[in-house]
């Protein structure tokens, strides 16, 4: 039961955060000369409420993330 429910608080905020940057980031890019030049467009004005949410899931899981390595952690 402690591994589902994991595996879905962790699950849900992978989804969180792919969803929400899928929705307000765009990739492009362009072969000019031989050279490949990549471009990362973020929309400011139509997505805030998803930047909030993207902060929040980086946040939350930035927060399990550490709490698994300080629980874990062992000094030799």
């Amino acid at each position: 039961m402690g591994l589902l429910m994991m595996l879905l608080t962790i699950g849900g905020l992978v989804v969180a955060l792919a969803t929400n940057i899928f929705s307000v980031a765009s990739v492009n890019t362009n072969l000019t000369d031989n050279n490949v030049v990549g471009s990362l467009t973020i929309r400011w004005k139509d997505g805030l409420p998803n930047l909030g949410v993207i902060v929040l899931a980086f946040g939350l899981l930035e927060t399990i993330v550490l709490y698994l390595f300080l629980e874990n952690f062992q000094p030799r």
